[in-house]
């Protein structure tokens, strides 16, 4: 039986945003021999495979897991991938399914006037502002966003969100 262990790990490092140096960094292992495993040119041995499943916060199952079989994946409220920086906190609102077409995640932006910038994947976005307001600008455009609004862009639109208020958190889903 066969198991296509790299592309899942792959598949996790994308969707949380981060570099093959950040996982060799955070792990011990070289980017060279995450890369080798991603590609599936190398097949880790299980001790790889239980600090890599550690470091992604994943049981080691998962790796031998049949995606087809994966209909839905709950994330529960104290789970999912969470991340601090000193100007935002990150959350992941979507588990590791593979192949799915949408990446959604909550922002938190820090009290101080911060900036976060949409990435830029060439595909639409959306916006969901749970409290406070946020400044969106759009295309040289700057359009306020209260709790319960939204807004939907399109490809070829740019978008930062700002804040000088009180800590904002909003809702930002990605189609893939």
């Amino acid at each position: 039986m066969s198991y296509d262990i790299g592309t899942k790990i792959r598949e996790l490092r994308k969707n949380r945003g981060i570099t093959l140096q950040y996982v060799a960094n955070q792990t011990g292992f070289s980017a060279a021999l995450i890369s080798q495993i991603e590609n599936n040119n190398i097949t880790p041995p299980i001790a790889t495979l239980a600090r890599l499943s550690e470091f992604f916060d994943v049981k080691i199952g998962y790796f031998f897991e049949d995606e087809a079989l994966a209909r839905y994946e709950v994330v529960r409220a104290d789970k999912g991938y969470t991340t601090n920086n000193p100007h935002f906190i990150y959350k992941s609102l979507v588990g590791d399914k593979l192949n799915k077409h949408l990446k959604a995640f909550s922002i938190t932006l820090s009290p101080e006037d911060y900036h976060y910038r949409l990435p830029d994947n060439g595909r639409d976005k959306f916006l969901f502002v749970k409290t406070a307001s946020v400044t969106v600008e759009v295309v040289g455009e700057s359009i306020e966003l209260t709790g319960g609004d939204s807004i939907y862009l399109d490809a070829t639109a740019t978008c930062q969100v700002c804040t000088a208020e009180k800590s904002a958190q909003f809702v930002v889903v990605l189609c893939l």
